[in-house]
């Protein structure tokens, strides 16, 4: 079996498309630098890790909120294309065929993570390495950010990005503070509060009444007893 049978063999199917995302990446990548438009050029330092639960220290653990999720995601589609050609090779090499494309995706997922956790700490040395002037997440609260991932509900973070007085790029997770709040890919927010790694924020268009409006999770203040009337 040549290199170009076995890449492209059927089995290998999913790890082709993978490998194929990641040179899409690549060529968008190249035309987005030269237009000015690099969407991977711009790093983040700040990674929290306050996070609970499951989900949140997964996240981390993929370094979200501390690089682009553009590059991490070409990071897991690399290391899932690679992980399954590389257990095929050893299935053919024992077997002289090839196993079936469902039974080598689910181990080459799960070798995909720590991929992404190694090329991600690699990443952070040297292309997206810490500021030494950096600000702390805290640090960030107040300033203006841009929606950059899909619609935000309350309950349903996305991810923003601002630029911090040192001019690092952050890319943080945000939510709206009210549960009526929404706002679009391209919405201008206000960092106002955080939980964990998690900013709830308003939007810089919001009106007077829903910036001053309490917070939402705050408990109902026990009425004054001394402003009933008795009867």
């Amino acid at each position: 079996m040549s290199l170009g049978e076995f890449l492209l063999a059927p089995p290998n199917v999913p790890f082709a498309i993978a490998l194929g995302v990641v040179a899409l990446m690549g060529v968008v990548e190249v035309i987005g630098t030269f237009l000015g438009t690099s969407g991977l050029a711009d790093s983040d330092s700040d990674v929290d890790a306050d996070a609970e639960g499951f989900a949140p220290k997964l996240l981390n653990f993929l370094h979200f909120g501390a690089l682009p999720t553009t590059v991490i995601i070409l990071l897991f589609c690399l290391g899932f294309s690679l992980s399954g050609y590389a257990i095929q090779f050893g299935v053919n090499q024992l077997t002289g065929r090839l196993a079936p494309a469902l039974v080598v995706s689910f181990p080459a997922l799960l070798l995909a993570l720590p991929l992404v956790r190694l090329g991600g700490a690699g990443l952070r040395k040297t292309l997206f390495r810490e500021d030494t002037a950096a600000v702390s997440s805290d640090a960030l609260l107040g300033r203006v950010a841009t929606i950059t991932l899909g619609e935000t509900r309350r309950g349903t973070p996305s991810q923003a990005k601002l630029k911090d007085e040192f001019g690092t790029t952050h890319y943080v997770q945000v939510e709206p503070l009210h549960e009526n709040g929404v706002y679009a890919a391209g919405s201008e927010v206000i960092l106002v509060t955080r939980t964990g790694a998690t900013y709830q924020v308003v939007g810089v268009d919001d009106t007077i009444d829903q910036l001053t409006a309490p917070d939402p999770r705050a408990g109902t203040e026990a009425p004054d007893p001394s402003s009933s009337t008795p009867q």
